[in-house]
Order: structure tokens, then C-alpha cells, then sequence
């Protein structure tokens, strides 16, 4: 880790990736800013849930000393992934494995981020960080932001996606649209909004496909996270 030592280290994004990466750097004793457009941790929901997998969301978090926070706050309930076609007939059906080989244990995203940013040092995370652009001063990049707020690092990790705005700094190359679209969305007490949803449901994920369109839904604790491919 001589190569971060003395390091001012900017990530910009702090969604999992982003403050799992920042919990790291910090054990290694790196100087770490996390730079999030959200104004507060409480803005907005979180999402869907997510399964970490043994050897990568998982493999982070221990090796972030997150485990027992993690268990404490997974989803145990959500051990169903269900498919259907376009009726609601249900196609495949099988429970996720909790422990042992091949695990993958769910957790809502609200929670996660809640556990990561916990265990960030004080002032880590910087909110209300639209980066707007960037560029080269000398060995170092100059951030630039929506508020006006202006940073310089060492060294600038994008974990804001596709779109991020370090990526110019790297290629010309711009992401293309691929012709597929997401839509995500909230359906509040959806027991009784979308009964015949819910009752597909069952405390499993699901997924139904029709042509070249797929519904997704997940319980969550507020509700259900549904979305749709086209």
C-alpha cells in the first residue's frame, strides 16, 4: 500500500462500490474523500434489494470486517427466485442458498449503504457532489462540481457508473444507447394495490417475461421495487 501512502484519493459515487472501495483504502490507512450527489444519506429510497455472491459482494465485506453487520441485516425471507411467462404461469421456481457454497444472502439496499457509511470515518462522504467535469493539473485531477465546489486528488476513482464524467479523462469513447431500457419504480402497501402480483410473489423474486419485455419485483421493507425491461 506504499503507492496510496500520503494520497488524497477521491471516489466519486457513493453507492456500494464506491464505499466499500472507501472502507477499504481507510484500513489501509489512505486518505479517502467520497464524493455523492445525493444532498443527504436520507434523500431518497435506496432500491431493490441485492444478493451478494461468496466471492465478490461478500468476499468485499469480510474483507471490510462487515460480516456480522451484514447478517444482522439481511433479508432472510427472500430466499425465492420465481419465473413466469406473461399469464403469471409460473415457469421455474427454486430457493436461494443462505449458507454454505454458493451462497447468496439478500439485503436491502438502504441497510447496506447504512452499514458502509457507518463505518467511514467522519467527513468521509462529501454530499451534494454533482461532478460536473474534470481535468489534469499537473500530476493531480481537479474535480469540479454543480455547487461550485472545486477538489483536487492524487488519484480519482469514477464509481458513478457509465456516465461518469472521469471517464473523458480515460478515452473519448462515450457509452452507446443499446436499444434497452429500465424503469424502476415503488408500489406502497402493494398487498393491496396489486393483489394478484403479490400473490405470485410469495416472499421470492420475480420475474416474467412477454416477448422482449420483462417485470421484475422484489418485496422491500416499504413496499414492493418492480421494474420493467423493454
Amino acid at each position: 500500500m506504499r503507492a496510496i501512502h500520503g494520497k488524497k484519493i477521491a471516489i466519486i459515487g457513493g453507492g456500494p462500490r464506491g464505499l466499500t472501495l472507501a472502507r477499504l483504502l481507510q484500513q489501509s490507512g489512505a486518505q479517502v474523500s467520497v464524493y455523492e450527489r445525493d444532498q443527504s444519506r436520507s434523500a431518497r429510497v435506496q432500491g431493490s434489494a441485492l444478493d451478494l455472491h461468496e466471492d465478490s459482494g461478500l468476499a468485499a465485506l469480510e474483507a471490510a470486517s462487515l460480516t456480522e453487520a451484514f447478517w444482522a441485516n439481511h433479508r432472510s425471507d427472500l430466499d425465492g427466485l420465481r419465473l413466469t411467462d406473461s399469464n403469471g404461469t409460473v415457469l421455474h421456481e427454486h430457493l436461494r442458498r443462505m449458507s454454505g457454497p454458493g451462497k447468496r444472502p439478500e439485503i436491502e439496499r438502504g441497510p447496506l449503504r447504512d452499514i458502509l457509511l457507518d463505518s467511514l470515518q467522519s467527513g468521509t462522504v462529501q454530499w451534494d457532489c454533482k461532478l460536473e467535469s474534470s481535468e489534469f493539473q499537473g500530476e493531480q485531477v481537479l474535480l469540479h462540481f454543480a455547487n461550485g465546489h472545486t477538489a483536487l486528488a492524487d488519484i480519482a476513482i469514477g464509481s458513478d457508473g457509465a456516465n461518469s464524467r472521469l471517464r473523458e479523462l480515460v478515452t473519448p469513447v462515450r457509452p452507446g444507447y443499446v436499444g434497452v431500457s429500465l424503469v424502476e419504480g415503488l408500489v406502497p402497501e402493494a398487498e393491496q394495490a396489486i393483489p394478484e402480483l403479490w400473490g405470485l410473489l410469495k416472499g421470492s423474486a420475480l420475474i416474467a417475461l412477454g416477448g422482449k419485455r420483462t417485470i421484475g419485483m422484489g418485496r422491500s421493507q416499504t413496499g414492493v421495487c418492480c421494474f420493467t425491461r423493454d
